[in-house]
C-alpha cells in the first residue's frame, strides 16, 4: 500500500487505505444513547501490526460494551460506514467526514491512544459530535468475562490501554485510523563524548537514510547498500558535544520515516524502546545547558536542615508525581559549578536515601549518579527519580502528606484537579498510598478507585 503524506485527503481515499490492508486491529467502545440505541463512542482501528497490548475479547454491561477484533481491511471499511455488527447488534458508527488531515507520528512517541511500536501514519476518519453523557455509575457485568470498573472512563482506559498515557484530559471520541509504518524505526540512540550511534531495523531498510540534523547542515548516512531488512547501526563522530539543535532523523525520498530529539537533557527517556547513554561530562553539560525545566531542578549543596530538606522533598514528590526527573546537587541558580567533594559522596548518597525514605510515602524509585567537573576534586550528585505509579504525598514523619507536582521549573501543592488527573491516569491498584488508611482526612485528595484493570 502507497502511503499519504503528512496533509489532507478525501475520505474515500482513506477508506481505499483501509481497505487495502489484508489484516486491521479493531478495538470499540460503544454505549446506549439517550434513545436507547447503541452508538460507537471510540472507534481505533490499527494496521501494519496490532498494538503492544492488544488482544481480542469482549466485555459487555447493561449500558456499555468494548470489543476488540481482527479483520480485513475491506470488510472493515464497510462496516464504518454501515454499522459495526457486534454481537446481536448493530452499533452506528459516527458519520464520516468529507476529508481527513493525516500526521506522521514517530515510533514511541505519546499520543491519545496506546503507544506504538512503529512509527505511523494516522488520522481521524471521524470526530464524535454527540452530545450525550457517557453510562454513570459503576460497570458490572453478569459475565465472568467482564471485570467491574467504578465508572465507564476507567473501563475504557483499561481497555484500550490509555493507563500510561499523559495525565488529565477527557478521553478521545470518534473513529481513528492508525498505520504502523514497518519499514524502518530507531529502537536505540547511544551518545558519548565523541560519537552518537543509532540502532536501526525495518522490514525495507533499500531507500533509508539516517541523518543527524540540527540547526546547521548534519551527516548522512545511507543504509541502502548493506540490507534490505533487519537491523542496521550508523555512527556519526562529534566534537565534545551535540551540534546546536540536534536531532536524529529516519527518511526516505521526502518523507521522514522516525525521529528522536537529542537537544533535552538526555539522561533517561520515556519513550518505549530507545535507550540512550550519555558519558557523564557530556551529560552534566547538557543539564547546566538546559538550565532547569520540569524534570530537572539544580540545588547549590545537599541540605542539611529540615527547611531544605522540605524543599528537595518536595520535588522529588512532584517528579515521582509526573515523568520523573532529576536533581543535580553542586550546581547553582546562576548555572555555576561549585560541585561537592568528591570524597564525602558516599555519605551524602546515603543522607539522601534516608531522607527520601523518610519524607515521601510510598517511597519512589531513586538512583544516583556522579557527574565530575573537569579533572578537579568536586563533583555533581545527580539524584534521579523515576515516574511513580500511584500518588506520592510529601511530609516529615508523623505530619499528613501533601501532593506536589511541577509547573515548568516550579515545585507547587497539587490542587484536587492536578490529583485526580494523576490517579485516572494510573492503574487504578496503585493509587492508595499508605497514609491514605492512617489519615482518613488524605481521602478528599486521593479518592478511592475500587476495581482492577484484569487481562482475560
Amino acid at each position: 500500500m502507497i502511503l499519504p503524506a503528512a496533509g489532507r485527503t478525501g475520505i474515500d481515499e482513506a477508506l481505499a487505505h483501509v481497505a487495502g490492508e489484508p489484516a486491521v486491529w479493531l478495538r470499540v467502545a460503544a454505549v446506549v444513547d439517550e434513545t436507547g440505541s447503541w452508538v460507537a463512542r471510540l472507534v481505533e482501528v490499527t494496521s501494519g501490526e496490532a498494538p503492544p497490548a492488544w488482544e481480542r475479547r469482549m466485555w459487555q454491561y447493561p449500558s456499555a460494551c468494548f470489543l476488540a477484533a481482527v479483520d480485513d481491511g475491506e470488510t472493515l471499511a464497510t462496516w464504518l460506514q454501515s454499522g459495526l455488527p457486534i454481537g446481536d447488534r448493530c452499533i452506528a458508527v459516527p458519520a464520516l467526514g468529507d476529508s481527513v488531515a493525516w500526521e506522521r507520528r514517530q515510533s514511541a512517541g505519546a499520543g491519545p491512544l496506546e503507544t506504538l511500536r512503529w512509527p505511523s501514519l494516522e488520522t481521524t476518519l471521524s470526530a464524535s459530535h454527540s452530545t450525550f453523557a457517557e453510562p454513570g455509575g459503576h460497570l458490572v457485568s453478569s459475565s465472568t468475562e467482564a471485570p467491574s470498573f467504578v465508572n465507564y472512563d476507567a473501563a475504557a482506559r483499561c481497555f484500550f490501554n490509555m493507563h500510561r498515557q499523559p495525565a488529565g484530559g477527557s478521553l478521545p471520541q470518534g473513529v481513528l485510523y492508525r498505520h504502523q509504518d514497518l519499514r524502518a524505526r530507531l529502537t536505540a540512540v547511544r551518545i558519548s563524548a565523541d560519537r552518537v550511534g543509532v540502532d536501526v531495523e525495518g522490514s525495507d531498510l533499500r531507500s533509508v537514510v539516517v541523518e543527524l540534523a540540527g540547526d546547521e547542515p548534519g551527516r548522512v548516512e545511507n543504509l541502502w547498500d548493506r540490507h534490505r531488512t533487519g537491523t542496521d547501526t550508523a555512527t556519526f563522530p562529534i566534537q565534545d558535544h551535540l551540534p546546536s539543535g540536534a536531532w536524529i532523523l529516519l527518511k526516505s525520498g521526502g518523507d521522514w520515516l522516525d525521529r528522536r530529539f537529542l537537544t533535552q537533557p538526555w539522561t533517561r527517556t520515556t519513550e518505549v524502546g530507545v535507550e540512550v547513554i550519555v558519558e557523564p561530562r557530556t551529560r552534566l553539560e547538557a543539564f547546566v545547558a538546559d538550565r532547569e525545566t520540569d524534570r530537572v531542578e539544580f540545588k547549590r549543596a545537599v541540605p542539611s536542615d529540615d527547611t531544605g530538606k522540605a524543599k528537595v522533598m518536595k520535588t522529588v514528590c512532584a517528579f515521582a508525581n509526573g515523568s520523573g526527573g532529576s536533581l543535580l546537587f553542586g550546581i547553582d541558580d546562576d548555572q555555576q559549578l561549585p560541585g561537592v567533594p568528591a570524597q564525602i559522596v558516599g555519605r551524602l548518597r546515603d543522607q539522601l536515601t534516608q531522607v527520601v525514605g523518610s519524607w515521601i510515602e510510598p517511597r519512589p524509585r531513586i538512583d544516583f549518579e556522579v557527574l565530575p567537573i573537569g579533572e578537579g576534586e568536586s563533583v555533581v550528585l545527580e539524584l534521579q527519580v523515576s515516574p511513580g505509579r500511584g500518588l506520592y504525598g510529601c511530609a516529615r514523619r508523623g505530619d499528613t502528606p501533601v501532593v506536589y507536582v511541577r509547573h515548568l521549573a516550579t515545585t507547587v501543592r497539587a490542587r484536587p484537579g492536578e490529583i485526580e488527573a494523576i490517579v485516572r491516569s494510573r492503574s487504578p491498584r496503585d493509587v492508595s498510598p499508605p497514609w491514605r488508611a492512617r489519615d482518613e482526612a488524605s481521602l478528599t485528595l486521593a479518592p478511592r478507585i475500587p476495581g482492577t484493570c484484569q487481562r482475560r
